[in-house]
């Protein structure tokens, strides 16, 4: 409802009336503002003269301006969904200024925040041929959920966009709606990590949000992860990463608010970004579910750092070309190098997840150009232990990329920033940062997870000895120690120290290596097909048939109605009996070390 003038006039006298007019006074007082043309609405909280007035929630002129730029951003000619991997349609017929679901904990609305001396936030938003009504609803969330005295400006860097929608109708659009809102169009494609610095050196604010253009801020989002900063000043925030689901474009809450459900940033040793659960330990040094946590690796849509302490730590590594590997650098310098890397619970924004990118680069040119990024990184960085990443990576003739000598002169300048910053060995990080990553077995062909193609379900060790199944699989970015399983170059299938054996059943058990004997038969893992990390597991045993591993739902009285591994005759066409690995290794592919006193791991047995 809307109150106006008019409505007062009729509440003049009676005591009723009144009464009356004392209520109607403060709801006016509360709730209602005056637009520029001088007419009472009502407005959101945070509004100001930079902001616009929600069109539920009054009939300011600017309004109908920005309804008929923004239908003219949409009435262009566009890509399909399925280029963008986002349902552009349905985003279309929602709000760019929609409300959501409040995910933070209910001790962060506890929290007060002295925001006279908080440091001013710069929110950078690479761009290249977004989804329009995301990038708006992306720009809109920041403008409408950030305090206006720490927003300093949004700087959007548009990385060449082609498509019409993404030129003067999006200027015309952003002018109209805050001054705040600065556009950087570059002249050449910089792809992502050269756009963000881009954006970065134009900055006006204190603080540095590179923000992907298909993310929503959600309430209170800044004041916890600035103040942060401000008490620590040598830390990278990344804000905890809600979902928007890329298909139905539903704000959804990551998890749920517990200390169980915490899960931080890993790497893997292929260098892909995983989730891992937070290990128990955590639970010592956190006294509730609004406290920051340590994470190991950025996750790359959401980073929040001190303009001058990223200047000090260099920056995004700019070696690193079009995308991939950087959130990864990043980390690992941060963490070595004297400062670290923490997750904020009462600062949050919504991200979409695509299955896929949307680039110019044809398939090959683009996995050229990640190897060859992570191969900087990890030669940067990892010391001996990238040999880990050679290993699991040039089985795909793709990956391997040789360096040129430019390359090889930027990696010794890494080292030298490394030296130069006093930083860390990799073993340190490992021991002290990410304890719970296992290092492979040297004498295993195959190691990580083992996940099922039909179902993507993963073997994982149970704690009564038994190997079941689990959802929590890489499939969906998440890594747990309990799933990890080597095939060595000897037959045997372990987890840790354990064997597996094959029970009369045909399920497995974890038992003492010293009772495997020849006598309990072979696993292995047959390749098929043209994958190098898919194959069959079979178990052979003197006298009887060869058997493959199958999901089963199980009759058996342990672990009764579950889904489980199960030995079972072989049937070739059966998707239930095919699986993949994380990890396959070749050591005889790992190239020389690049300079003199770099060491290489050999597949030698430990």
């Amino acid at each position: 409802m809307i109150f106006t003038r008019r409505t007062k006039q009729h509440l003049k006298t009676g005591v009723v009336g009144c009464a009356l007019l004392w209520v109607v006074l403060y709801l006016l007082k509360r709730k209602s503002s005056v637009s520029p043309s001088g007419e009472e609405v009502e407005i959101s909280k945070r509004s100001n003269d930079e902001y616009i007035y929600d069109s539920r929630q009054g009939t300011a002129p600017k309004i109908d301006k920005l309804a008929k730029l923004r239908q003219a951003i949409y009435d262009i000619k566009r890509p399909d969904d399925t280029k963008y991997a986002i349902n552009e349609t349905k985003s279309q017929t929602i709000s760019v200024t929609r409300s959501i679901p409040d995910t933070r904990p209910p001790e962060c609305l506890l929290k007060s925040y002295d925001i006279a001396n908080l440091p001013t936030v710069s929110v950078i938003i690479p761009m290249y041929n977004e989804a329009p009504s995301i990038l708006l609803r992306t720009v809109h969330s920041f403008l409408s959920r950030t305090p206006p005295s720490l927003l300093a400006d949004i700087i959007i860097v548009d990385d060449m966009s082609t498509n019409e929608n993404m030129k003067a109708p999006l200027t015309a659009y952003f002018h109209e709606l805050s001054p705040v809102i600065k556009i950087l169009r570059l002249v050449k494609k910089a792809h992502l990590i050269k756009a963000r610095m881009a954006g970065a050196a134009v900055a006006r604010g204190e603080v540095l949000l590179f923000q992907d253009g298909h993310t929503e801020a959600n309430e209170g989002w800044a004041e916890p992860v600035l103040d942060y900063i401000r008490q620590h000043r040598n830390s990278i925030v990344q804000p905890t990463v809600d979902t928007v689901d890329q298909w139905t474009i539903e704000y959804e809450q990551a998890s749920a608010e517990n200390f169980d459900s915490k899960w931080k940033g890993v790497f893997l040793w292929d260098m892909r970004y995983a989730w891992q659960r937070t290990p128990s330990y955590y639970k010592s040094w956190l006294t509730s579910d609004a406290e920051p946590f340590p994470c190991p690796v950025l996750v790359g849509c959401s980073i929040a750092v001190h303009k001058e302490y990223f200047e000090e730590i260099g920056g995004f590594d700019t070696g690193l070309d079009v995308w991939g590997g950087e959130q990864i650098e990043l980390s690992f310098r941060a963490w070595m190098c004297g400062g670290r890397v923490i997750i904020h619970p009462c600062g949050r924004a919504g991200h979409i997840f695509k299955p896929w990118m949307k680039s110019d680069l044809n398939w090959m040119t683009r996995e050229k150009a990640i190897a060859k990024n992570n191969i900087r990184v990890g030669e940067s960085w990892m010391e001996r232990y990238v040999t880990y990443y050679y290993a699991s990576n040039r089985i795909y003739q793709v990956k391997q990329v040789e360096l040129t000598e430019e390359d090889k002169a930027g990696i010794l300048e890494r080292r030298k920033l490394k030296e130069k910053l006093k930083c860390k060995d990799f073993d340190w990080y490992l021991k002290h940062v990410l304890p719970e990553l296992t290092e492979p077995p040297r004498d295993a062909k195959y190691f990580g997870e083992i996940a099922n193609v039909r179902s993507s379900s993963c073997l994982y060790a149970a704690s009564d000895s038994y190997v079941g199944l689990t959802r929590d699989c890489y499939l969906y970015s998440r890594f747990q120690e309990q799933g990890e399983f080597a095939f060595k170059q000897d037959g045997r299938l372990m987890k840790g120290s354990q064997c597996v054996q094959v029970n009369n059943y045909g399920l497995l058990q974890l038992i003492s290596c010293d009772l495997l004997s020849p006598a309990h038969g072979v696993i292995s893992f047959d390749l098929y097909g043209a994958g190098l990390t898919n194959g069959y597991i079979k178990y052979t045993q003197e006298g009887f048939p060869v058997k493959c591993l199958e999901q089963i739902t199980n009759v058996l009285p342990q672990h009764n109605g579950e889904q489980m591994p199960q030995f079972t005759p072989c049937k070739p066409e059966n998707e239930f009996q095919m699986w993949k690995v994380n990890y396959h290794f070749e050591y005889d592919l790992v190239p020389p070390p690049l300079f003199e006193g770099d060491v290489r791991f050999s597949s030698n047995p430990r």
